[in-house]
């Protein structure tokens, strides 16, 4: 378990990294998104943020997706399966646009 019951797992599939938060992400646990992301983006060809065991996300939650989303040309990052939510969060905040794209 890490901070306050959130987690993030990682692992490799086929040449692709999935990165799995689990619990809530918001201020007091996004920097640890944040470390995993920066490990990973920029050092594989894509990245999978699997959102599914994210049961809430605020604002400061999602500063590690924004920045993985838009920071590294090299890596293909996509956001999949957010619960209903966390996908109003992204719609709300106007991320949902570009969580379907892929970049590199």
């Amino acid at each position: 378990m890490g901070t306050f019951g959130f987690s993030v797992r990682i692992e490799q599939v086929d040449g692709t990294v999935v990165v799995r938060p689990s619990g809530e992400l918001d201020v007091l646990t996004a920097p640890q998104l944040d470390r995993v992301l920066e490990s990973v983006v920029g050092h594989f060809r894509a990245v999978v943020l699997d959102m599914s065991g994210v049961r809430f996300v605020d604002c400061a939650g999602l500063a590690p997706i924004r920045r993985a989303l838009e920071g590294q040309s090299r890596t293909s990052v996509r956001v999949v399966d957010a619960q209903p939510k966390v996908e109003r969060v992204l719609r709300l905040t106007g991320l949902h646009r570009q969580v379907t794209a892929s970049h590199g």
